[in-house]
């Protein structure tokens, strides 16, 4: 039976961190963390100026470790406090909200991912693209059972470590599970100025999300076309295009 390591960026309340625990129960033994607050865009960040404080919360026979840093921090404290050797798997999510494209690099359900990827530990984010509070995770059940049994296969008979982020629809019957990249898109900003009881300014953010996309192999495309998303994701980010014409540059 394989160690599973859950958590997520929605709190330790949230029904898809509970349904992604019951989602996954019969493939091992589970250890679950998340954070006493919502987390969701803090990205990669990590507590160094304060100290972590860790309590066990139950609820309808579920135990969950309840602590005070983010959700990168809470893959390094459950990995390094929690278990006597390192899980085989990390799961992060469901989180409510898309996380195609660049949301990856602000999604706190991803960071815990990553996280567990540079740790050298097998990891997966599930994200919905839906925001609605009573949306029905139980039609996400079936798929991510499939994912979770294909990738502990994959961890028995293979050495390279592995990285994704899984996008669903929020419709009742996806139409099947699509690999592919990343979207091209971006945030546009909006700031919009504000004055307090005390005559200071300030500023409350708001954006769009802008596709720049034109390709139909990307997980925004495939998620906006009622399809399961699934992008491998690497730690290394280096361009290496770019980097052979910089040879030039060299002294």
């Amino acid at each position: 039976m394989a160690k599973i390591l859950i958590t997520n960026d929605d709190g330790y309340r949230a029904k898809g961190l509970k349904n992604l625990i019951e989602f996954v129960k019969p493939f091992g033994e589970i250890v679950a963390i998340s954070s006493e607050t919502e987390m969701s865009g803090t990205g990669h960040a990590v507590t160094i100026k304060n100290p972590l404080r860790l309590r066990q919360h139950n609820d309808c026979g579920e135990s969950i470790y309840v602590s005070s840093g983010t959700p990168a921090d809470n893959v390094k404290l459950a990995v390094n406090c929690l278990f006597d050797s390192e899980p085989d798997l990390i799961l992060s999510g469901i989180n409510h909200g898309s996380n195609t494209s660049c949301n990856v690099f602000y999604s706190g359900t991803l960071a815990a991912v990553i996280e567990g990827a540079m740790l050298g530990i097998p990891s997966i984010g599930f994200s919905v693209d839906s925001y609605y509070h009573d949306f029905d995770f139980s039609i996400l059940r079936d798929y991510i059972t499939h994912i979770v049994n294909r990738a502990i296969e994959y961890i028995a008979t293979n050495n390279r470590n592995m990285c994704l982020n899984v996008n669903f629809p929020a419709i009742a019957n996806p139409k099947g599970i699509k690999v592919c990249r990343m979207a091209k898109a971006k945030w546009v900003e909006r700031f919009e100025k504000r004055i307090d009881p005390h005559g200071y300014p300030y500023y409350w953010l708001d954006g769009e999300f802008v596709f720049t996309d034109v390709g139909d192999d990307s997980d925004e495309y495939w998620v906006k076309q009622g399809y399961v998303a699934i992008t491998p994701l690497s730690l290394d980010m280096t361009d290496y295009a770019l980097m052979s014409q910089l040879k030039a540059w060299e002294l």
